[in-house]
């Protein structure tokens, strides 16, 4: 371990706001503080030079950039407060990976008060981050067997919250409550296999895409369906899901047919198998997974008919700061391969299929 060179020229206030480390910033270090230096939680440090530091110089190595996020809030002149967040993994040269996350208040000596430092740590230090999601579409959004929230939106959610410092609570939420729960305030985001729409994009922001998929039919093995002018018949009914990106197409596309708005894919898939219906609209995976459940009375029709959907994290309107944090998950997240292990996880037999079949895989955004 090094020292950290003049650094007696400066008071350091800092708030730890996880059981990890406290870190603070020049111009061209980040550094990392062992939280058992200090007693209290706030800790105020007028002489450090002969404290033990581990640094390391930004430029050292370009590779770590993706291990790490760092914005600036304010840099206003030396006599008044520099607020510098940093998140994420932080990689020694040790190959020792510290998970950080801290706000911390660098200045001249006489110039930073408490408040200050606890204003800027609030938004991470305070509740916990409400992620709303619908928990009925396996194998992203679901429960385990205990009715505890699991899959790759709850894993998703969960290591982003990490990232931040701030505690991940999932709330189980209608599908077509989503939406509404950010207008109302009673979520944060909302992680739920969300396609991004212009329509959509009137009433909440959305995050850069992290997925993409194409609308698939499955369709009745004896319902005579191989395209999808097949549905748009006079005597045709379709299965949608209420307010899905599937239920929106069938009402500007399939004019013809009568459509069967249900609340759930799982209803969908169950009035095509039972000859109820002779086709539901929806994402190919899961058009896919409920096929290969459902072999003896079911077919799958994977012709695209539409565009490639994005999927997005969806935050309040005008909720820039959270959104500027998720995209840059998103970007470090992808780049660590953060979703390649989560399809290993939860899908490694659909993310074959879908190489054999030849179709671009959920998280292949290139």
């Amino acid at each position: 371990m090094k020292t950290l060179p003049n650094c007696n020229a400066f008071t350091i206030r800092l708030r730890f706001i996880s059981n990890h480390r406290a870190i603070f910033s020049d111009k061209s270090y980040f550094f990392v503080i062992q939280k058992s230096h200090f007693v209290q939680k706030d800790a105020t440090i007028t002489h450090c030079a002969s404290l033990p530091f581990g640094f390391i110089k930004a430029e050292d190595d370009k590779r770590r950039a993706s291990c790490y996020n760092r914005w600036v809030e304010s840099r206003k002149t030396a006599a008044e407060p520099s607020y510098v967040k940093i998140s994420g993994e932080f990689l020694m040269k040790r190959r020792t990976v510290l998970k950080l996350a801290g706000v911390a208040c660098l200045l001249p000596l006489s110039s930073c008060s408490a408040s200050a430092a606890q204003s800027a740590a609030s938004s991470q230090a305070g509740a916990p981050l409400v992620v709303a999601m619908e928990l009925a579409y396996p194998p992203f959004e679901t429960k385990d067997d205990a009715g505890n929230p699991t899959g790759i939106s709850v894993d998703f959610a969960k290591a982003f919250g990490e990232s931040v410092g701030r505690e991940v609570e999932i709330v189980d939420t209608a599908w077509d409550g989503l939406i509404p729960s950010l207008q109302t305030g009673k979520a944060d985001m909302v992680v739920s296999s969300m396609t991004i729409t212009e329509e959509r994009k009137k009433t909440v922001d959305f995050s850069d895409p992290y997925a993409n998929s194409l609308l698939a039919i499955l369709a009745n093995k004896d319902s005579g369906i191989s395209t999808i002018d097949d549905l748009n018949q006079t005597g045709k009914k379709v299965a949608v899901k209420n307010g899905s990106t599937g239920h929106v197409y069938a009402q500007n596309n399939l004019q013809n047919a009568e459509l069967i708005v249900l609340a759930d894919e799982s209803a969908c898939v169950t009035e095509v198998a039972q000859g109820k219906a002779d086709g539901f609209l929806y994402d190919q995976l899961t058009i896919y997974r409920n096929w290969q459940k459902n072999l003896d009375t079911t077919t799958a029709i994977f012709v695209p008919y539409q565009d490639v959907e994005k999927w997005g994290v969806a935050v309040k309107k005008g909720n820039t700061a959270l959104l500027e944090q998720i995209n840059a998950f998103i970007r470090d997240f992808t780049a660590d391969g953060g979703f390649d292990r989560l399809s290993e996880t939860y899908m490694p037999e659909e993310k074959k299929a879908f190489e054999e079949l030849g179709f671009r895989w959920f998280f292949d955004l290139s």
